[in-house]
């Protein structure tokens, strides 16, 4: 019953606008340094309501529970430099309240308790006491008699800097009888002070240690049964009594990965608090959700996205600093959106971040807090967002010193494990706040504009206890409900395996509340039904993509999951990010142009002796040069154009991972699989070679060379492929961005054509798109027809073909350049694994120049026999003929390389027929010696010649 009121209250909470005029709707403040800053004898704080609601507060004061003084709130400027600089949406239209508390001592904690009185205009009085049920603001405002048993614990968990000097050290531990503070190298422990008794489910500990300063190194130890505890943390033989703050900002090692697995001595270190003078405040306003309706989603690994050696330690890697050497770059990709693998400190100094170590913790590797920083300004100042990828399941239980065993499933953070890991006790309000806690420092610190939430379906969904299920699910709706609180345009995406229409479903609705969850029903059609598809097998099921096509997940309409009667629709396109490649794509399956290569060579590299994938082929240790030219040729680059033509034309957000778009063909393997492991322990007994690692899995930057520039070292054949493969991202990218609406309405008109081929619609605002997209054979002639254009358009112009010369395709004559009348079947030219793309407009045209040439020209193109508008829908040109015969002709561009030709009818003076197929042949006449008028009906397709 708990959890549906809470579900409940969180609906309300998101429905702010019906409760104009009650400040508790709008009413936000926390305990980190944003709003709560200590000093050596007391404290400031703050909290902000929408300005609309700040009339309704008449007075508000910090009420002190051991002395009963009062300590009243003033209306303060939102952007006083006393405080570290918050994000442009949580400082816009809001009233700002401060109050300064004095005459503490911070070493005193029972003695600290406060609560925060609120007195309306109407004499009602509330008071915002400390959690209980729910993580949210507004369920932390009750009246007297909720609030009297629930004041709260004064400062933040963590390490805080002390105005003034010193450090406040705080950690949340029930059980323990005493908690020990070490600091630096000293031996010397420091008793932490408790403020209650225990047993108290959210009991802390607490010092404040003038001596200490920001770069201090600390860690605790728990006394349980009179002694340290000493558990298990490291390779089934290591144990330690040394406890690691959950909260730090920094964590040092005395050694990553390997034996050690980076746990034999892990500190803290006290981290200097944010007060970054961020240059986009201003920029931040573009960047708005509301001004974009697509996302288009870049997935980077920032170890491997541009590696080098300018580090301190001269290794080879990818950092924010080398990222930021390519942000030119990415800018003109034509992105709008970076989405990192997690950044968070990780076990590894090799890694790609889902064996992290801390949920607030940035990965040393990859550089300082004030480089991330900085790199997200400069995505900011070119107007692209960012997104963090939030991986709860997957937190080091071992470095938290909250091991899981057979024996010792649940711990004070952790309530057993799913497949996906150790999966933290969501019943608790203080994991909770530990988790919110740390994401939106994740927010304001490095300026989020979004999450990408790995394995949500392990959060809700998949633990055996029904009660750990609801309370994660509880989770992910306070966590929705109060990123939109601090920024109503920040962007959640879910992982949600198999799909689940919940996770999208509004909170008002009492669904999740996330804005888009990843799109497996499409992702499964290259995975799964695309694996065995090959050059000599042109065949596949398209029922699946034709669904995904026209919004449909992979969930049954019945609430199952498995083979369906019918499927669950997303609701609306912007509610499922599409992909076919991505950071578990590619280390499941590989790149799409390789997954449909035959290349299928394994290697045994995994040191438990299983065959795996060679990571990257151009170090196949057999045949690199053969690897290289059985994944890249004309083949597998239609594949791979065809199929990211599809994805760029489906409306809804698109995702891709790094250097997808110049035809990467490098895998994904785990840093695991790049050490020795003892076969009996299952641990490991060596490093992973960083630069082995990062070498292997390093985007592919001589790719992009061939893809924009002549090399006299290369093949023409290579760089025509890796050219044509990037123009073609490009431009359907570009297309993205001139259609910002076209995730307003699924695809529609989606069909099955025969033969391989697919059609569909899309549309943004007056703009109408018809799609051909062919999974078969080469067809030098398809009829196809073509759909009724609205909004007084009546012809299609073909506007993209994968298959032409522009995107590395041999020749043009797979091009359809004469436009095709709406309503009416009309034959095209199709190439094998090709994507073509027709906008509707409003007059008929030919999108070339086109020439009459014939044997009375002698084939001569210089002669000009360019075809020219005679009438609205009639092409013409005027010719002479020197001497009598009979001839052949074609209407072609001037490399004829396209053409059109005979259709089985021919005459001179009357009515006869051209065709666009490919292998048509050139129509025959017979002239005498004078002028002649040839004239072509685009609309009929009939032409005539005669004299002048």
């Amino acid at each position: 019953m708990r959890i549906i009121l809470l579900t409940i209250f969180l609906s309300l909470f998101c429905m702010t606008s019906l409760w104009a005029g009650d400040f508790r709707y709008s009413f936000y403040s926390d305990d980190s340094a944003y709003y709560l800053k200590l000093q050596q004898d007391g404290f400031n704080l703050r909290f902000r309501v929408d300005q609309d609601d700040c009339s309704e507060i008449k007075s508000a004061a910090v009420l002190i529970k051991s002395s009963s003084r009062r300590f009243p709130f003033y209306k303060v400027q939102s952007g006083s430099s006393r405080w570290p600089l918050l994000p442009q949406s949580e400082l816009s239209g809001k009233c700002w309240f401060e109050a300064k508390v004095d005459g503490l001592d911070l070493n005193r904690p029972e003695d600290n308790f406060y609560l925060l009185e609120l007195e309306t205009e109407s004499g009602q009085s509330w008071f915002f006491a400390d959690y209980v049920s729910s993580i949210m603001p507004l369920a932390r405002i009750v009246s007297w008699n909720k609030a009297k048993d629930n004041w709260i614990s004064l400062g933040a968990f963590g390490s805080t800097p002390v105005e003034g000097g010193g450090v406040f050290f705080k950690i949340w531990e029930p059980e323990a009888s005493r908690v020990d503070l070490f600091l630096g190298t000293s031996t010397q422990a420091h008793a932490m002070l408790t403020d209650s008794s225990k047993g108290n489910a959210k009991r802390a500990h607490s010092l404040f240690y003038r001596q200490s300063g920001i770069g201090t190194e600390y860690y605790y130890k728990f006394v349980k049964q009179g002694a340290y505890e000493n558990l298990e943390v490291a390779n089934h033989s290591y144990f330690s009594e040394i406890k690691v703050d959950p909260m730090a900002r920094k964590i040092r090692y005395d050694k990553k990965g390997g034996f050690h697995n980076g746990y034999i001595h892990p500190r803290a270190v006290v981290a200097a608090p944010w007060n970054k003078t961020w240059s986009n405040v201003a920029g931040n306003k573009k960047l708005s959700g509301k001004t974009s309706a697509d996302w288009i989603i870049y997935q980077l690994w920032p170890l491997t996205f541009n590696p080098d050696n300018d580090n301190d330690q001269g290794e080879y890697r990818g950092t924010f600093k080398s990222i930021a050497k390519k942000m030119g770059y990415l800018s003109d990709l034509g992105i709008n959106s970076v989405e990192f693998l997690p950044i968070h400190e990780s076990r590894f100094k090799a890694s790609w971040g889902y064996a992290l170590d801390s949920l607030i913790a940035v990965e040393s590797t990859l550089g300082t807090e004030t480089e991330l920083q900085d790199l997200v300004s400069s995505f900011h100042q070119r107007g692209l967002r960012v997104i963090y990828d939030v991986v709860i399941n997957h937190v080091n239980n071992d470095l938290l010193r909250e091991p899981l065993s057979p024996d010792r499933m649940y711990t004070k953070f952790f309530a057993g494990t799913t497949e996906w890991g150790p999966t933290p006790d969501y019943k608790k309000i203080i994991v909770r706040k530990w988790i919110a806690d740390c994401l939106i420092a994740l927010m304001r610190d490095y300026r989020a504009d979004g999450f990408r939430f790995d394995a949500t379906h392990a959060i809700h969904k998949e633990h055996k206890d029904p009660q750990i299920r609801s309370f994660g699910a509880l989770m992910l709706q306070e966590l929705n409900a109060l990123f939109k609180s601090l920024n109503p345009d920040f962007y959640s995406i879910a992982e949600e395996l198999p799909d689940n229409t919940w996770i999208t479903t509004e909170l008002k609705h009492s669904g999740a509340g996330f804005d888009s969850q990843w799109n497996n029903k499409f992702k499964l059609f290259f995975k799964e039904d695309m694996v065995y598809y090959s050059s000599n097998k042109r065949n596949v099921n398209l029922g699946r993509l034709l669904g995904a096509l026209m919004g449909y997940s992979d969930q049954c309409s019945d609430g199952n999951w498995g083979n369906c009667y019918e499927e669950r629709h997303y609701g609306s396109p912007k509610k499922a990010v599409s992909y076919l490649g991505s950071h578990d794509f590619l280390k499941l399956v590989g790149p799409i142009v390789r997954l449909v290569s035959s290349y299928k060579r394994k290697i045994n590299i995994d040191p438990n002796g299983q065959p795996l994938n060679i990571v990257n082929p151009r170090k196949d240790p057999y045949d690199p040069r053969g690897a290289f030219s059985l994944i890249h040729n004309d083949y597998t680059h239609a594949i791979g154009k065809l199929s990211y033509g599809v994805l760029f034309s489906k409306p809804g957000p698109v995702l891709f991972y790094q250097g997808e778009e110049v035809a990467s063909d490098i895998n994904i393997a785990n840093e695991w699989e790049y050490m020795r492991v003892n076969p009996v322990t299952n641990s490991p007994t060596q490093d992973v070679d960083l630069n082995e690692f990062v070498g292997d899995h390093a985007y592919p930057w001589d790719y992009h060379q061939l893809a924009t520039i002549k090399s006299r070292t290369q093949s023409t054949e290579t760089q025509r492929l890796f050219g044509g493969y990037h123009r073609f991202f490009k431009d359907m990218i570009a297309f993205r961005k001139a259609n910002p609406n076209l995730s307003e309405q699924d695809a529609f008109n989606v069909k099955d054509l025969g033969d391989g081929v697919i059609g569909y619609e899309v549309a943004s605002g007056s703009n109408h798109y018809f799609i051909v997209a062919n999974f078969g054979a080469e067809k030098t002639g398809k009829w196809v027809k073509f759909p009724v254009a609205y909004s007084g358009k009546h012809w299609w112009k073909e506007v993209v073909n994968s298959s032409n010369r522009r995107y590395g395709g041999l020749s043009d004559k797979w091009s359809n350049p004469v436009y095709a009348m709406e309503d009416r079947s009309q034959e095209i030219r199709l190439a094998a694994d090709t994507f073509v793309m027709f906008q509707s407009v409003k007059s008929a045209d030919i999108g070339r120049e086109v020439y009459l040439s014939g044997s009375f020209n002698r084939w001569n193109i210089d002669q000009k026999l360019r075809l020219n508008k005679v009438e609205e829908e009639v092409l013409g040109c005027d010719f002479e003929v020197e001497h009598s015969g009979e001839f052949e002709a074609v209407v072609t561009d001037s490399d004829f390389d396209w053409r059109l030709g005979d259709s089985g009818y021919q005459g001179l003076g009357q009515v006869a027929y051209l065709t666009s197929r490919a292998d048509a042949p050139p129509f025959k006449m017979t002239l005498r010696t004078g002028k002649y008028r040839f004239e072509f009906n685009m609309k009929t397709f009939q032409y005539r010649i005669y004299s002048r």
